[in-house]
C-alpha cells in the first residue's frame, strides 16, 4: 500500500532540510532540525521547538515579543518561500506556527510542501506587479500564462477578482465581497491549475493569521518585494514591511529593557 505523501516522513525530512536551507539567511525564522539516523517512512525525529502558538497574543506578549513584528516576520518568510525559492510549506495554519521565547518565529510540520516551477513563479510575479500597477491587460495576460481561464476576457471582473486575492482581508458583507460575487456570477472561472489553488489557500491562511494578530498586512505587501526582485533578477529581500527598515522598530520589551540597562546613568550634576 502506498503511503500518502503527507505521511511519508522520509520525504518530509527532505523537504524540511531544503526549506531550512532556503531560509537560512532569515535569522529570525527557525525550523526544527532533522536528527539523522532515526528516520523511516513512518518515523521522523526532530529537535523540539518550544514556544507559544502564534494566536496566543497574551502568551506572545508575556515573552516580550510584539505581535506586529511576528506578523511581518511571517510575511517575509512566506514571501521568500513562494517567490524567492518556490519551495513552500503549504499548510501555514496557526497550529504550525510558534513564537519562541527569544522572539523568533518557528515553523513546524512540513508534511505538505509544494514546489512551484520557475514558470509559475514568474507568472505569479508578473501577476503581482501588474495588479500593483492596476494594469488590466497585463493582469489578464498573467492570468492566461498561469493557466487561469474565465468565461469572458472582461477587464473589470478580472480586476475585481485580483483585488480580492491581494487586498486586505475582506469582511463578509463588504463591498469587495459583493462585487466579487457579482463578478464571478457574470464571469466564472472555468479553469485554474492546482498550483494556483494551493497558492491561494496559503495566502488565505496567512491573511487570517495576520488579521487575528491585528496586523492585516495584504498579500500584495508580502509578495510585491519578492516579485520585483524575481523580475529584476535580484536576490530576494530578507524582510518586508517595516522590517525592511531595520528590526529596531520592532524591538521586544525585553530588548528595550536590556538597552535601558546598557545606557549610562543620567548625569545628576548641577
Amino acid at each position: 500500500m502506498e503511503v500518502p505523501r503527507e505521511l511519508d516522513f522520509v520525504r518530509e525530512g527532505e523537504m524540511l532540510r531544503r526549506v531550512a536551507a532556503n531560509l537560512a539567511q532569515l535569522d529570525q525564522i527557525v525550523l526544527p532540525e532533522v536528527i539523522e539516523g532515526y528516520n523511516t517512512r513512518r518515523v521522523l525525529v526532530m529537535t523540539y521547538l518550544h514556544g507559544a502558538k502564534v494566536l496566543d497574543i497574551d502568551g506572545i506578549r508575556a515573552m516580550g515579543a510584539e505581535p506586529e513584528r511576528v506578523a511581518w516576520l511571517l510575511a517575509g518568510a512566506y514571501g521568500h518561500q513562494i517567490l524567492g525559492n518556490g519551495l513552500f510549506q503549504a499548510d501555514p495554519h496557526p497550529g504550525n506556527i510558534l513564537v519562541l521565547p527569544d522572539g523568533r518565529v518557528g515553523l513546524i510540520d512540513f508534511g505538505l510542501v509544494k514546489e512551484l516551477p520557475s514558470e509559475v513563479r514568474e507568472g505569479v510575479a508578473n501577476l503581482v506587479v501588474a495588479a500593483a500597477e492596476q494594469d488590466p491587460m497585463r493582469v489578464i495576460a498573467a492570468f492566461e500564462r498561469l493557466g487561469v481561464r474565465t468565461k469572458h476576457d472582461e477587464h473589470s471582473s478580472v480586476l475585481t477578482l485580483v483585488r480580492l486575492m491581494f487586498d486586505e482581508s475582506p469582511m463578509i458583507g463588504s463591498d469587495i465581497v459583493e462585487q466579487t460575487d457579482q463578478a464571478l456570477r457574470y464571469n466564472p472561472i472555468n479553469a485554474i491549475p492546482s498550483d494556483i489553488v494551493l497558492f491561494g489557500r496559503v495566502i488565505g491562511l496567512l491573511r487570517g493569521v495576520s488579521a487575528s494578530l491585528k496586523v492585516p498586512f495584504t498579500p500584495m505587501q508580502m509578495l510585491l518585494p519578492y516579485a520585483e526582485a524575481l523580475r529584476e533578477e535580484r536576490p530576494p529581500p530578507t524582510g518586508v514591511g517595516p522590517l525592511t527598515q531595520g528590526d529596531s522598530v520592532f524591538r521586544s520589551r525585553a530588548d528595550r529593557a536590556r538597552l535601558r540597562d546598557q545606557l549610562p546613568p543620567p548625569d545628576h550634576a548641577p
